[in-house]
């Protein structure tokens, strides 16, 4: 699992997202609304990213989608 890198057309789309993560983690949270947080914030990223990417032929705006992989 690759963490902490964004293609450059993503960076964007990260940063819009940044308050609202760093809000949600001011206090304690339960593991069940950290899930919430994680799984909002990455379909953001995701609609953001996809609007932002180039469209010349879809292909990246195909490819980029959320998966929920658990350990």
């Amino acid at each position: 699992m690759r963490q902490g890198y964004a293609q450059p057309f993503m960076r964007p789309a990260r940063e819009a997202c940044a308050p609202g993560w760093e809000a949600a983690f001011k206090n304690q949270l339960t593991d069940e609304q950290v899930r919430g947080v994680v799984v909002k914030n990455a379909g953001d990223i995701e609609r953001i990213a996809k609007i932002l990417a180039p469209k010349d032929t879809l292909a990246l705006t195909n490819s980029i989608h959320v998966t929920e992989d658990i350990p």
